[in-house]
């Protein structure tokens, strides 16, 4: 009895010592074809090519080498301008897995819907967010945290304040901003 309940003991300890190095080995919690899926499934599409008018490939893998998803998901506008959009890339390409989740804004209206819509979605896709980068993304604001062995920085590029008056619906044109929020292994 004594010599099973050792070997249990073994047992449970070398679970723990393991479980760590799963974590390290999935820092997402799951990979990364699975969150692109789960994206798909939500709605979010492969970006169209600016001149073909077609979606593209929302997914590229070479075996063992490199794993590259892009989606966009466009969002409802407050007002008549150009709608804002969400856009993940995630990738594997040698360096780790990495999760870039951003947003295009062309009017002001749409800057705190599309905030609160972009955290919600980063905490969707990674699960447990550090609080100041959570602020950060709805404030619209810099940001650098490391936490559960992820890395999360927020990086909001203003571009062009008159994008909104400048850029009608369906064409193109330069954004009032752009909001990045990049997560990767920490290390």
């Amino acid at each position: 009895m004594k010599r099973y309940r050792a070997m249990k003991r073994m047992l449970f300890a070398a679970l723990a010592l393991m479980l760590p190095l799963a974590a390290v080995a999935e820092p997402f919690g799951k990979p990364l074809q699975k969150i692109c899926a789960q994206l798909r499934s939500d709605g979010w599409t492969a970006p169209i090519d600016l001149l073909t008018g077609k979606p593209r490939r929302a997914e590229m893998s070479l075996s063992g080498v490199m794993y590259m998803c892009t989606l966009t998901h466009e969002l409802k506008p407050a007002g008549s301008g150009h709608a804002p959009d969400l856009q993940a890339l995630l990738s594997n390409a040698g360096e780790g897995p990495s999760v870039i989740l951003s947003a295009d804004i062309w009017c002001a209206a749409d800057r705190a819907a599309t905030f609160d819509a972009l955290a919600k979605q980063v905490e969707r896709v990674i699960g447990s967010v550090p609080e100041p980068i959570s602020a950060a993304i709805r404030a619209g604001k810099e940001a650098k945290a490391t936490a559960n062995g992820l890395s999360f920085e927020v990086v909001p590029i203003e571009v062009e304040p008159e994008a909104c008056a400048s850029v009608h619906p369906g064409q193109l044109g330069p954004v009032l901003m752009k909001i990045d929020v990049e997560i990767k292994a920490a290390g």
